[in-house]
């Protein structure tokens, strides 16, 4: 398995944090908050090997967040989607 990585989403107090590990150390790297910070949310990974974050609700307000982003790793950014 040497050279295989894996994206895990973690609930941080209200935030998603998006990590990135590489095996065989797991060395995690953290990667770029969301443009809203949400709670609640859905997530999946595409065939296209990016991240989709669907919906939730805002960390501040608490309103119902009807927005998507989307992360690319090969640039290494959200991307906001409707």
């Amino acid at each position: 398995m040497k050279g295989s990585s894996i994206y895990r989403l973690f609930a941080i107090v209200g935030d998603l944090l998006l990590c990135h590990g590489e095996l065989p150390s797991w060395t995690w790297t953290y990667k770029p908050h969301m443009s809203k910070p949400r709670s609640l949310g859905f997530a999946a990974t595409g065939i296209d090997g990016k991240i989709y974050m669907f919906g939730g609700a805002s960390s501040h307000s608490g309103d119902i967040e009807s927005s998507a982003e989307v992360f690319d790793p090969s640039t290494n950014s959200w991307l906001r989607s409707v």
